[in-house]
């Protein structure tokens, strides 16, 4: 697993987080919340494109992007530990997450391996959802906002002289 502490905190996330803001608004607060409606596709957006960009050029990879989306995990939400194995994401092999606020409590991102971190507004982090098992604990006190990008085909550009 990769973290980038201070790779995107020069960036102001206002936007997105009204983005993920209205379209949760558009669901009954007191429902059980599924994923399409925590989340905003973009995908096209320009902020992705810097992203890739940066990471390529410190992990000397290839990436290939399936997808970008925004994503609101509200007060109470949680994700047990799990790999991308399903709903979707099969084809998908390593995720970004671009964490967008802090101030919220809980909420800290852990591995199976033990790796558990609060994520810090502008954190960059690059892994393998599909192999390591990793979750989000309890959000408590205020919502939580990630960019999570889904990788594919994932090479990295090793020189084996």
């Amino acid at each position: 697993m990769h973290v980038f502490y201070s790779a995107f905190t020069n960036i102001s996330f206002e936007s997105y987080l009204a983005r993920a803001d209205q379209e949760f608004a558009q669901h009954d607060p007191y429902a059980e919340y599924p994923w399409n409606h925590r989340t905003v596709d973009i995908t096209t957006d320009p902020l992705i494109a810097k992203i890739q960009h940066f990471l390529e050029q410190r992990l000397n990879c290839t990436l290939t992007l399936s997808s970008a989306e925004i994503q609101i995990w509200p007060v109470g939400a949680k994700s047990l530990l799990h790999k991308h194995t399903s709903n979707g994401k099969e084809g998908t092999d390593y995720n970004s997450l671009l964490y967008l606020n802090d101030d919220f409590f809980g909420g800290e991102f852990y591995t199976e391996y033990g790796l558990s971190f609060k994520p810090k507004q502008g954190m960059l982090t690059f892994f393998n959802g599909k192999e390591i098992l990793h979750g989000l604990k309890d959000v408590d006190g205020r919502n939580r906002y990630t960019i999570i990008l889904w990788w594919q085909n994932t090479k990295f550009n090793y020189n084996h002289e």
